[in-house]
């Protein structure tokens, strides 16, 4: 059982290695930004398009985006009305970001697109657990990926903690470590949880 045991914890934690990687220099990406450099140069063009007959500001959005074979999240923050009920808003995702100024009076939308570079990607793979609207199902597959992670090391933390209690030798210094982090964590969340 043991040595079961051991390879699931061994194996499962190469499956997740890489994961665990991203998440980890994502998050350094978050508190520490080394990517300076501006996104690349906006392209924009133009398409025809018939006005879908849908006046609710995001579900109008919603149906010009897909109207464009874009995929996408359109946030509602990033709506904005015009004079004479055209729309302009913002679709983005990894990689890249779309502004869209709707024409559809005149039978057109005219799109402003944006590379936003390697390291916007690192960082909005972080934790991404959610389908993106349109997106391909080889990027909408990282879902199951940080799914299968969470679990895997919800496992790993159990099995590592019951592996190391046949370990005799290092049962002293394996106890202080588990006491300490276990200790500052539980105090942290009360700390946050009564005076934070």
């Amino acid at each position: 059982m043991r040595k079961w045991l051991l390879n699931l914890h061994l194996y499962g934690g190469l499956l997740c290695s890489s994961y665990l990687l991203i998440y980890g220099f994502s998050s350094l990406l978050f508190n520490h930004p080394i990517d300076k450099g501006a996104d690349g140069p906006a392209v924009t063009w133009e398409q025809a398009m018939e006005h879908p007959r849908v006046y609710r500001k995001q579900e109008l959005a919603e149906r010009v985006r897909d109207e464009l074979g874009l995929f996408g999240w359109a946030p509602p923050w990033d709506l904005r009305a015009q004079a004479g009920g055209e729309l302009r808003f913002v679709v983005s995702r990894p990689g890249r970001q779309y502004e869209i100024h709707t024409k559809l009076r005149e039978g057109k939308v005219q799109v402003s697109e944006t590379r936003t570079g390697f390291w916007s990607v690192v960082r909005s793979l972080h934790g991404m657990y959610a389908t993106i609207p349109n997106g391909p199902w080889l990027v909408n597959s990282w879902k199951y990926y940080t799914e299968v992670t969470n679990w895997i090391v919800l496992f790993a933390a159990g099995t590592g903690v019951y592996l190391w209690t046949a370990r005799k030798s290092e049962r002293a210094i394996g106890g202080g470590l588990l006491g300490v982090t276990a200790a500052v964590s539980l105090g942290l969340i009360l700390y946050v949880w009564l005076w934070g």
